[in-house]
């Protein structure tokens, strides 16, 4: 939350930024769109990075 408050970027871009090709994070994530949780820790973040910037006012 904190790098995609202090970067600017979007979730998804810094996601795929970081995650390496046919590496454990890359095949966790698949596991988490095929059951919708990726979704769910997407706007998670989201909100952690809004929260963030509210709190650093």
């Amino acid at each position: 939350a904190r790098l995609a408050a202090e970067s600017g970027e979007e979730p998804a871009a810094l996601r795929q930024r970081v995650t390496s090709k046919k590496g454990t994070t890359e095949a966790a994530l698949k596991q988490f769109q095929k059951s919708a949780v990726g979704a769910g820790i997407e706007r998670g973040v989201l909100a952690a990075a809004r929260r963030s910037r509210e709190l650093s006012r």
